[in-house]
């Protein structure tokens, strides 16, 4: 009887592996291809944002226990997609895979992003205010709105 649940342990443990591996293998094969869904991921930024969103480089990559997006040369449009709102010159959001999963919808679980100066504030019994300052005209890149 031990014999019977020990290699039956066993053969489930074993069967576990070969799929997380051939699941992790497909994950890798599908992160590669992230470039090929920029506009699909941008139009997702945008609604979640409420602004049009540009993204000039997008790849994935496999970072801890999820996928994180790499984005390069982000900028936030007005909405008749004329003028640059804001631009920044990377942004890394990482994917909370598990509390996707349990929740049926995308989970950030981490954001970070560079290339812009930001400046945080909260006077009391109020909300926190986020502003975002210009940096020097010399160290942004000259970025131009897609023309659609």
């Amino acid at each position: 009887m031990k014999r019977i649940i020990l290699a039956s342990s066993w053969t489930v443990f074993t069967i576990a592996t070969i799929l997380l591996a051939v699941l992790l293998t497909i994950s890798r094969i599908l992160l590669m291809m992230a470039a090929d869904y920029r506009q699909e991921i941008e139009q997702w930024i945008s609604v979640s944002l409420g602004q049009p969103v540009q993204i000039g480089m997008l790849e994935a990559d496999w970072h801890g226990f999820g996928p994180r997006l790499n984005m390069k040369d982000i900028v936030l449009l007005d909405d008749k997609k004329e003028k640059i709102l804001i631009g920044f010159k990377e942004a890394r959001a990482g994917l909370d895979l598990a509390a996707s999963l349990l929740n049926g919808r995308i989970e950030l679980g981490h954001l970070a992003i560079s290339g812009a100066r930001l400046s945080a504030s909260r006077r009391e019994h109020q909300h926190g205010r986020l502003s975002l300052m210009p940096k020097q005209a010399a160290q942004f890149k000259t970025i131009h709105p897609r023309k659609h």
